[in-house]
């Protein structure tokens, strides 16, 4: 029993070193303090590691100071390009979000992208989201490509088409391909007795005539 919570307070000190000994910051900056020139500088609070302000055309300001008064992004918590306190992020890769652009994985995240993976670059071309134009299914990120739009899913049925003008993306059935509403049973009897009063009506008016 001692031997086992030595071992696990041994576990618990060692794991409790490491965490302190790598700062909070280098998990990912939580804000941004984005320069987007002509001495627009704004802190982005949420923009983790510049993400949005990198797509939005922005670069990491040269300091930190846009952020100073922002309790969410103080401390350290902001990113920058050249404030010795800026916080520390992670390798980068290609993200396509809007476009592509070379960003951490947690500022990729940031701007709804997906990304490549450390390292990589952008000279291959993004996959297109669904409802994007295509020619073959290389092109877009569901694998799919129906009726000249990234689709969903392969849309092969009868009718189907994935660039219909309210769903554009969604597989779904043309319109002049949609069989005709069946009749309710209650509606085929009132049609059939319909049709036989007006069938009786006609003849006892031909009888008449003919008389």
């Amino acid at each position: 029993m001692n031997r086992a919570l030595g071992r696990l307070l041994s576990t618990t000190l060692i794991a409790s070193i490491w965490i302190l000994s790598v700062p909070a910051a280098t998990w990912a900056c939580v804000c941004c303090a984005c320069d987007f020139g002509g001495g627009a500088i704004q802190c982005g609070v949420n923009d983790t590691d510049c993400g949005n302000c990198i797509f939005e055309g922005g670069v990491p300001a040269p300091n930190c100071d846009a952020c100073a008064t922002d309790a969410e992004c103080d401390g350290g918590e902001a990113l920058c390009a050249g404030d010795p306190d800026m916080c520390v992020t992670g390798p980068t890769g290609a993200c396509c979000a809007r476009s592509c652009a070379i960003v951490t994985e947690a500022g990729c995240a940031a701007a709804s992208g997906i990304y490549q993976g450390d390292g990589t670059d952008c000279s291959v071309p993004c996959k297109k989201p669904i409802g994007e134009g295509c020619s073959t299914g290389d092109e877009c990120e569901s694998t799919f490509c129906a009726t000249g739009v990234c689709c969903e899913t392969a849309c092969t049925g009868p009718g189907e088409v994935c660039n219909a003008r309210e769903h554009r993306g969604e597989c779904v059935v043309a319109a002049d391909a949609q069989p005709a509403p069946a009749l309710a049973p209650w509606a085929l009897y009132v049609t059939v007795a319909l049709l036989g009063i007006i069938g009786v009506v006609t003849v006892r008016r031909h009888g008449t005539r003919s008389s």
